[in-house]
């Protein structure tokens, strides 16, 4: 598999959950600078005019990804992706939930009104994951903070178990 192709779907893998995962985060940045540094001594050690051209569109198109991926994460959307994969249905024990579409779930509860889940590995020092809420702004509980998302939910952090 081409390096481009891992260094991108890494990227995006990485902000596709709330809080995004933050060792791979680490991994990504790494990964893009090793990448990016790769390709500016390719394109230094290349002297001959035909293999320079090419050099210059691997360059490119390396640069074009690498933005493209960066916008797409920055607009947040390999995590409206991965939410909209996300399907809850029927009345589930939050007990036994342990995957809600393509998320592993650390926990689940219900709360009056809705319910709220955490991804596993997602966030730094807290929890993070998603609140449903159907009439508002779900109840805090320790120091949790909400922000909307979409019809009813919203990207939970900082919560307590």
């Amino acid at each position: 598999m081409d390096r481009r192709t891992v260094v991108s779907a890494e990227t995006v893998w990485t902000f596709s959950a709330p809080g995004a995962y933050v060792l791979e985060a680490a991994a990504a940045v790494l990964s893009s600078c090793l990448f990016g540094v790769a390709l500016v001594a390719r394109l230094a050690l290349r002297t001959r005019k035909p293999l320079l051209r090419k050099t210059a569109r691997l360059w490119g198109a390396s640069a074009f990804s690498g933005v493209l991926v960066l916008a797409a994460s920055a607009a947040s959307m390999p995590l409206d992706l991965r939410f909209a994969l996300a399907v809850i249905r029927g009345e589930r024990d939050p007990a036994t939930i342990d995957r809600i579409g393509l998320w592993n779930v650390g926990f689940a509860r219900r709360s009056p009104g809705g319910m709220r889940f955490t991804v596993e590995g997602a966030g730094s020092l807290s929890y993070s994951g998603f609140a449903y809420q159907a009439d508002g702004l779900p109840p805090p509980q320790g120091v949790d903070s909400f922000r909307y998302w979409r019809r009813g939910w919203y990207i939970w952090t900082g919560g307590t178990s």
